[in-house]
């Protein structure tokens, strides 16, 4: 009598935590180039579009780890246990946030679709945003 109710029990505890783990992987945002500046507007110099890339990222907590020709690479770190690395490509009217690296962030292949944690695509498109909102302020 309560051998059907213990494997109902079961049943249901290991879909709920197989559903949980399986819920914090979702498809990776992978964001277009970005236009930020109107073709005819005069280009702002790459310090200025550098200065205005570390600006963003300090919005929310990026940092810069490295930086390269037409590119700063950028680190958030979430507690103890999280980080997230992209690279930010830019040149004199676009920037792209690419993918570098991650940590406990579950970062997996999927039949060649990267996926990851859902907070992942929230900090990059809020990156994305800010970014945005610097480098427009140049012209």
């Amino acid at each position: 009598m309560f051998k059907p109710i213990r494997d109902a029990l079961a049943g249901l505890l290991l879909a709920v935590v197989f559903g949980a783990s399986q819920a914090r992987d979702t498809a990776m945002l992978e964001l277009p180039r970005t236009q930020f500046l109107a073709t005819d507007a005069k280009a702002p110099a790459s310090a200025e579009i550098r200065t205005a890339i570390v600006a963003a990222g300090n919005r929310r907590g990026w940092v810069v780890r490295g930086e390269g020709a037409d590119k700063l690479t950028l680190a958030f770190v979430k507690g103890d246990k999280h980080e997230v690395v992209v690279d930010v490509l830019f040149d004199k009217n676009s920037f792209q946030i690419v993918y570098v690296s991650s940590r406990n962030m579950n970062f997996s292949m999927d039949g060649g679709r990267q996926q990851i944690h859902p907070n992942y695509n929230k900090w990059v498109r809020n990156l994305n945003g800010d970014l945005r909102e610097e480098l427009m302020r140049l012209h």
